[in-house]
């Protein structure tokens, strides 16, 4: 009886953390339309996924899902230029009410705007509840790297990111947010 009350209040945490989360992340709207104030963000970079289907693991057990997606890619944009580096990993937790964490972590290297070579660091993050992805997905990215040239505007102003797929690709597109 203990486990099932200890269940049922992680399961609500998760709803709550989900829901706080979504509101919390800078205003961004989760839904398919896009409201006014990201039609004003600017895209600074795209990174064209390309997953690696045959290494894909996961796990499934009481507590909930666990799949592993490796990959590579390209980037193209204003800011950088470049790939993805061997290997990127997408890690998809779902617990058992459905609340899905997508963490996204990867090292971009490339040239920065001026021609530099250099590497930026990702770590994004999305929360989706009751199964569902939104198409866009949103994420919050994290970015770090070792560009002098990069590094005030990437390390202090705000971001987003949108996850567009069809025909069997994934573009995920990042844009600072302007308010």
């Amino acid at each position: 009886m203990r486990v099932l009350k200890m269940k049922k209040s992680a399961a609500v945490f998760s709803v709550l953390l989900a829901v706080v989360l979504s509101v919390f992340c800078a205003g961004i709207s989760f839904a398919d339309e896009k409201n006014e104030a990201q039609m004003k963000d600017k895209l600074i970079f795209e990174v064209h996924v390309e997953l690696d289907r045959e290494h894909i693991i996961e796990l499934n057990g009481s507590a909930g899902r666990v799949k592993m997606l490796p990959f590579t890619g390209t980037v193209e944009g204003e800011l950088f230029n470049g790939i993805v580096a061997p290997w990127g990993v997408d890690t998809q937790i779902t617990n058992q009410v459905n609340v899905r964490h997508m963490s996204a972590r990867y090292m971009l290297v490339g040239k920065d705007n001026k021609g530099n070579d250099c590497k930026i660091y990702i770590d994004n993050n999305g929360w989706f509840t009751n199964g569902e992805q939104p198409k866009p997905f949103i994420t919050i990215p994290t970015f770090y790297t070792d560009s002098p040239e990069l590094s005030e505007y990437l390390h202090t102003n705000k971001f987003r990111g949108e996850g567009h797929s069809g025909d069997g690709k994934l573009t995920i597109k990042f844009f600072e947010i302007i308010k």
